[in-house]
């Protein structure tokens, strides 16, 4: 069971580094 945590928070970790699709989000919502 804790691993399965682990690989939930390095997910969002993994997404919370991601600039660009982040930006590619903003974008969308600007349009």
């Amino acid at each position: 069971i804790d691993i399965d945590a682990d690989e939930r928070t390095m997910r969002q970790i993994m997404r919370i580094r991601v600039p660009e699709d982040v930006y590619i989000e903003i974008e969308l919502t600007n349009k």
